[in-house]
C-alpha cells in the first residue's frame, strides 16, 4: 500500500483544543475558552474528484482532510485550530497497522460561533 504522507508533506501545526468555561473577569459571566491539548504537524489530503462525487449531499461534503501522525488522544468532537480557523473533528480514520510510521486522517468541519 502506497503510503499517504511523507514526513515533509505535514508542514502546518494543527492545536488539539477543549472548550473550557471560564467566568468573564469584566462581568462574572460565563464564556467558553479554548484550551490547548496537544499541538501536532499536519498536512492537508486532497479529495480526487470521484471521492467529492461520492460525499455530496452528505455531512461529509464542506469537511477538511487533514493528516497528522497517529495519535490515540484524537477523539471525534475535539476542537483543531489549522492555518487560522477552529475546526472540528468529524471523523477520525486510524491507522493502526504495524508500520513504523503510520498517519491518521481527520475529517475537520468548521466550527461556526464560539463553539
Amino acid at each position: 500500500m502506497a503510503q499517504l504522507f511523507k514526513p515533509s508533506d505535514l508542514i502546518h501545526t494543527a492545536t488539539f483544543e477543549t472548550y473550557k468555561t471560564t467566568p468573564n473577569p469584566i462581568n462574572g459571566n460565563p464564556k467558553k475558552d479554548y484550551q490547548t491539548l496537544f499541538v501536532k504537524k499536519a498536512g492537508t489530503k486532497r479529495r480526487s474528484m470521484s471521492q467529492q462525487y461520492q460525499i455530496a449531499g452528505t455531512t461529509f461534503s464542506d469537511t477538511v482532510l487533514i493528516g497528522v501522525r497517529h495519535d490515540e488522544r484524537i477523539v471525534k468532537g475535539m476542537g483543531v485550530f489549522y492555518r487560522g480557523v477552529h475546526y472540528k473533528v468529524e471523523d477520525v480514520s486510524f491507522d493502526d497497522t504495524n508500520n513504523y510510521i503510520t498517519y491518521d486522517l481527520l475529517s475537520l468541519k468548521v466550527v461556526s460561533g464560539n463553539g
